[in-house]
């Protein structure tokens, strides 16, 4: 299961109304059944061949699997670790709600997800002096279950038009190319040139420090 609940501690600021069953054709007010409608719609989306292709979470094992049958032919390998800047916290709200539309998330399930994301504040506290309140407008909320399954979706586009072979584990990407030539080598700084762009188009940074 997906999540189990989506809560909040305060009022909806624009309540987006109830989640209707489409078997009775009647509004559901238990959370439980919402929580469990709410389920089997993300269920279908990532189970369904039709939408779009979401592509399964690769193991690590069988990445390195792959690589080490390069290795064992003697296929000179490089491979780029890639890491994102405070990820979970840098997710624009706005992008990430027309990414959803495009993966078909639309109508009452789209509001409820933009309900949950929008209206939340945040200040720093040092030494019990605190900054004035300021609205958050990025990131998908840490802890809950359902952020992740948002940030798969948002980073779901981000190996289209590369060439190399990319592996995406969370905040984690790793891009590999077999390297024989100078033209390979140039291959893959292209494939990292449209990585970096992609990542500006989408206002989310990669962690300079942390690519190998």
């Amino acid at each position: 299961m997906f999540f189990k609940y989506i809560r909040s501690r305060k009022p909806a600021k624009h309540p987006v109304g109830p989640l209707d069953d489409r078997d009775t054709k009647g509004a559901l007010k238990d959370n439980k059944v919402i929580a469990e409608k709410l389920n089997e719609f993300f269920a279908s989306v990532f189970m369904a061949e039709v939408v779009r292709e979401i592509p399964k979470p690769e193991p690590s094992f069988e990445y390195f699997e792959g690589v080490n049958k390069h290795v064992v032919k003697g296929d000179p390998v490089d491979i780029v670790y890639l890491d994102f800047q405070k990820a979970f916290d840098k997710v624009p709200h706005q992008r990430l709600l027309r990414k959803l539309s495009c993966h078909g998330i639309r109508g009452k399930i789209l509001s409820w997800i933009e309900n949950w994301l929008k209206g939340r504040e945040q200040r720093v506290g040092i030494n019990g002096k605190f900054s004035e309140w300021r609205g958050v407008t990025s990131g998908v909320p840490q802890g809950s279950v359902l952020g992740p399954i948002l940030f798969n979706l948002f980073i779901n586009d981000l190996e289209k038009g590369v060439n190399s072979d990319v592996t995406k584990f969370a905040d984690d990407t790793k891009l590999l190319k077999i390297v024989k030539t100078t033209a390979d080598c140039e291959e893959l700084q292209k494939d990292l040139t449209k990585l970096s762009d992609w990542a500006t188009k989408w206002q989310i940074k990669f962690n300079v420090e942390n690519v190998k």
